[in-house]
């Protein structure tokens, strides 16, 4: 099924201190963090990932070919050295998320792009057009994979988990702390192991967790090519064994703003479609937010046999839990139990439009924190935040292979791979 294969990955010189270079994927960085990093280490990878615009920018010097320019200098100049061999590559990630320690392991890899009807790989969630321009001009100029595609799949026979296992045996060839999170990598690269891995892929569908955007990017990048065979039909991905322990999927919570024609509506909309189980008002003073989204967050995962959401209303003030009234056991439409699909059907979409349309006039902006949605609320920045709760993987893996798709911003894999551990060139 899947073509999944070894690649040169190109990674920094041991010479670089790592855990001062790596940045986030572009879909996360503010414009702060952005100038921030790029000013914290000339080799930083935001320089490649999402450089800084300049007045100046023209076609043929801005911050996509900046970064092409800056890909070459730095292979040339042995910041970056590509590997002798074709290799798989072990990424373990150790985190804590409230309060308890998590590690999560994937294998990098690169493969091959397929068109979606073909049910090799998977999407899970739609996309929208804007980044995927972005994504394109940054490919086209480089020629390269900057960051991995994360996805998911299912190791049936234990291959891969066995191989894993044996090679962490050894020592890592990366150990370094980044962003509060522990980084080690280890290099698969005796050629039978590869083949192993290789051919136990053959007959695995893969399924798409972040980075549909930067996918669907890779796929037509691929189709315009000329040539029928070469790198540029592969991505690369970093694969996540769906039962690995450290996986850990969040939700995007929602924040609206500029609705003060709808805000009305809408919250008559929600105690019209919901059950109502608790509307209270809390005291969200700046000192007692950070506990009152975490708590918060912590009540919405605890309730995993009944959907549930929380509206923060009132400048923060006032927060009324609601039931959606589905349960996921019953038997019905695997989408038709996602929360955010859920909520876009019944009150967001019939009054407001679809997504899309919604977050193009500014109104619609999504977080991972409940803790953020809570403080945007309070200070007035937003006039209504919706928590939602966590997606089930039983019900994610449901979703996917039922052909169907989420809404955008229906699913948060934390922590976010970063960028610039492993960069596969397409050329």
């Amino acid at each position: 099924m899947a073509e999944v294969r070894p690649f040169r990955g190109i990674r920094y010189d041991s010479a670089v201190d790592l855990g001062e270079v790596l940045c986030p994927p572009y879909d996360v960085i503010s414009t702060a963090q952005q100038r921030e990093l790029h000013e914290k280490n000339h080799f930083n990878a935001i320089r490649l990932e999402f450089g800084v615009e300049a007045p100046t920018d023209t076609e043929t010097d801005n911050r996509y070919t900046r970064a092409a320019y800056t890909l070459e200098e730095w292979i040339k100049d042995g910041v970056l050295t590509v590997e002798e061999n074709e290799c798989y590559y072990i990424l373990e990630e150790g985190f804590h998320h409230l309060g308890a320690a998590r590690n999560r392991t994937s294998l990098v890899a690169r493969v091959k792009v397929e068109e979606f009807h073909k049910r090799v790989v998977l999407p899970h969630e739609e996309t929208s057009s804007a980044p995927k321009k972005d994504r394109m001009q940054i490919l086209q100029a480089t020629q390269a994979n900057l960051s991995p595609i994360m996805s998911i799949y299912r190791d049936g026979q234990g291959v891969v988990g066995r191989i894993i296992k044996e090679k962490k045996q050894s020592s890592p060839v990366v150990d370094v702390e980044y962003q509060e999170i522990n980084i080690k990598l280890w290099v698969i690269s005796d050629k039978s192991q590869t083949e192993e891995i290789s051919k136990s892929f053959v007959h695995t569908p893969i399924y798409l967790a972040d980075g549909h955007h930067r996918y669907e990017t890779a796929l037509k990048y691929s189709q315009e090519a000329q040539a029928t065979e070469g790198a540029h039909k592969f991505v690369m991905m970093s694969l996540l064994e769906i039962d690995d322990p450290g996986l850990l999927v969040l939700p995007y919570h929602r924040m609206l703003r500029d609705i003060a024609d709808k805000e009305e509506a809408l919250l008559n909309s929600i105690k019209e479609n919901f059950v109502l189980m608790e509307d209270k008002r809390v005291n969200n003073k700046q000192e007692q937010i950070e506990e009152l989204g975490m708590m918060l967050e912590r009540s919405l995962a605890s309730n995993s046999a009944e959907l549930r959401f929380s509206v923060i209303y009132e400048n923060g003030s006032r927060i009324a839990t609601f039931s959606m009234g589905e349960n996921l056991d019953d038997s019905v439409n695997s989408l038709e139990k996602c929360p955010t699909w859920i909520l876009e059907q019944k009150v967001l979409r019939p009054l407001m439009g679809p997504l899309e349309i919604i977050v193009d006039k500014g109104q619609l902006h999504f977080s991972h924190d409940a803790t953020e949605v809570l403080a945007e609320v309070s200070s007035g920045q937003y006039s209504i935040g919706l928590l939602l709760p966590p997606m089930p993987l039983k019900l994610f893996e449901e979703v996917v292979f039922s052909g169907q798709r989420m809404p955008i911003k229906s699913t948060y894999f934390s922590p976010k791979l970063p960028t610039g551990v492993v960069i596969n060139q397409l050329k």
